[in-house]
């Protein structure tokens, strides 16, 4: 608008924030019997605005050195955006946002007086240099000094015990200095993005997003003790922080603090998740006495690779997700090990497990430069949990862990160990239980499984295994044994359920067998038949009871085969990679087309 001179009308006015933001308003007349009230900054960015008159006498407001206080002189309630402030000697309360957008104020005084100072007071203000010096009896609101973007110069500070929410937030500081037991609140310094160095005194709290996204490059920080919370310097370009003494840091602390290159929490005794998640210069990190780390602390820290710790027992689901560099930590007292805790982190070469209780889904997987897990069979784990050290074989890298004891497992899961492409040495000496795929793409060449009672599918397909002992195997899955390279294959009692290709196209076997007879029918309680071997080759039943003949020894000698009369199906994967010259089969009392159309699939 073009209005330049705005007159309150002589009754209660309530004007609200921003109500002449932006405006011409150079002059604000106030009539006799005016009263007003103020909800926030109505003139905010009203640059023009200069002059304060009352017409006549008005029995609430007084207008002094250009700046409008109550009747008693001793509450300042508004002042022009090109008035100079001095505070004046008699002041004891600065309304909300008062002197807030001031464009000509340099440099400004809190008397002694001045018990109250209400939210935005100063806020977007263009004061240089502030002293506080004796405002240690005064009660601050919030956003005291929001926005000052040319506030360079705080004098007095430590005369605060309270530094409120966003007291300084997106002002212009460059040093602080806090003395001993303040709190510092809510986003008090966030976006302050010119700070280089702070210093915090003992037993300083740091609330919730306190310094969020602040300081300049190569900055510091330095607190003598206390806690540190929520978010309070996250997304900030902090670079070295000594933290000796602080006990508690709170979730996301430093969360995407991208050029924090060095910590030191040597006393801390509690860190919130995410904690410094993505904080991706960040090398070394001290945190000596804490026994715990909670869920994704470290996770996706670049450049990370030497946590210093000694207390350890417990690490989180997704701790170091992706610290795809981390390559020193003491695990030698974890208990506990949570989901995805290592996954990807490339780095590692060596763990020491010798107090491991629990691990979790994925802990270890994609640890391709993993040589070495010590001391595992010294822990009390029985279980070793789905993808534990999986390793995705689609992708343009290599496992390289050799060889595990796993002497005192009982239980392993699907996939644990899939694509570990250099392991050839397992100690299975107590396994029980294997799901699928649990050894899927290594190279063991030797397999002694004493107690395994269960194999699931494809769990050991495709290795080059050349000696093979299942004495306790009950039941085994789908191509479980399928394609190793063991040259006998002795199938024990105990076996009572095969899946299909259990056992299909084993290299150099050239009978099957139980207890060294290439002749035996296994029969349950009841008498029943479940499944036998003739003339070396294996022949299982199907579900309603017909015969099927299950797998073909592929090192077997014959040039002619003639398949059992009765038999009712060809198993899928029966002769895969082998096969006599001549093969023929008695079609009485068979499936004449199923049986063909079989032998056709299987290129017969």
């Amino acid at each position: 608008s073009n209005i330049n001179t705005l007159v309150l009308p002589s009754c209660e006015v309530a004007l609200y924030d921003e109500a002449f933001k932006g405006s011409t308003i150079e002059t604000l007349q106030i009539n006799q019997n005016t009263s007003i009230s103020f909800e926030g900054a109505p003139f905010v960015n009203t640059e023009s605005f200069k002059t304060i008159k009352i017409n006549g006498t008005n029995p609430n407001y007084e207008v002094v050195d250009n700046m409008l206080v109550n009747k008693n002189k001793d509450t300042l309630i508004l002042v022009p955006a090109n008035t100079e402030v001095v505070i004046p000697a008699t002041i004891k309360t600065i309304e909300a946002a008062a002197i807030a957008g001031n464009n000509v104020t340099k440099s400004l005084v809190i008397p002694a007086t001045v018990t109250t100072i209400k939210d935005f007071a100063f806020a977007n203000s263009n004061i240089e240099t502030l002293d506080l010096s004796n405002a240690n009896n005064a009660s601050f609101g919030n956003y005291v000094f929001y926005g000052c973007a040319n506030l360079t110069t705080v004098n007095g500070l430590n005369s605060l015990d309270v530094i409120k929410e966003y007291m300084f937030a997106f002002s212009g500081l460059t040093q602080l200095a806090i003395a001993d037991n303040v709190v510092i609140e809510y986003g008090a310094f966030a976006e302050c993005d010119n700070l280089t160095n702070v210093t915090l005194g003992n037993n300083v709290t740091v609330g919730q997003y306190a310094f969020y996204g602040s300081f300049a490059l190569e900055s510091s920080v330095v607190i003598g003790s206390g806690t540190i919370g929520d978010y309070s310097f996250a997304d900030s370009n902090i670079n070295n922080v000594i933290a000796n003494n602080v006990t508690s840091v709170g979730e996301g602390a430093f969360m995407q603090a991208r050029n924090l290159a060095s910590i030191s929490l040597q006393n801390v005794s509690e860190l919130g998740l995410y904690a410094f998640y993505d904080a991706d210069k960040l090398l070394t990190v001290d945190i000596s006495n804490l026994t715990s780390i909670a869920y994704a602390t470290f996770a996706e820290c670049d450049e990370l690779t030497t946590i210093i710790s000694s207390k350890l027992s417990s690490i989180g689901d997704e701790a170091f997700m992706n610290a795809v560099k981390l390559s020193s930590i003491d695990l030698s007292k974890v208990t506990s090990i949570g989901k995805y805790s290592f996954y990807n982190c490339a780095g590692l070469t060596s763990i020491d497990l010798t107090s491991i209780k629990t691990l979790d889904d994925a802990s270890f997987a994609e640890c391709t430069g993993l040589t070495e897990v010590k001391n595992l069979e010294k822990s009390s784990l029985t279980v070793i949990p789905s993808n534990a050290f999986f390793h995705d074989t689609t992708l343009q890298t290599t496992s390289v862990l050799s060889s595990i004891n796993l002497s005192k497992v009982i239980e392993i899961k699907e996939n644990a160990f899939y694509g570990n492409s250099s392991l050839n040495s397992v100690n299975l000496a107590n396994v029980e239980s294997i799901e699928n795929y649990a050894f899927y793409g290594t190279i063991l060449n030797k397999l002694s499984l004493p107690k395994a009672k269960t194999v699931g599918h494809f769990v050991f397909y495709g290795c080059p295994i050349r000696e093979l002992s299942i004495p306790s195997l009950v039941s085994v899955g789908e191509c479980a044994f399928a394609e190793i390279y063991a040259s006998k294959v002795d199938l024990p009692e105990t076996l009572e359920s095969i899946d299909y290709g259990s056992f299909s196209s084993i290299t150099f076997v050239e009978n099957y067998t139980h207890n060294g007879e290439v002749n035996y029918t296994k029969v349950d309680s009841n008498n029943k038949e479940l499944w036998k071997i003739i003339d070396g080759v294996l022949y299982t039943y199907l579900s309603d009871g017909k015969l099927q003949l299950q797998s073909y020894p592929v090192g077997s000698k014959r040039e002619s085969y003639q398949i059992v009369e009765g038999t009712y199906r060809i198993d899928a994967y029966s002769f895969y990679n082998t096969g006599p010259e001549t093969l023929t089969h008695s079609v009485k009392n068979s499936a004449k087309a199923g049986i063909i159309d079989i032998l056709e699939e299987e290129g017969l």
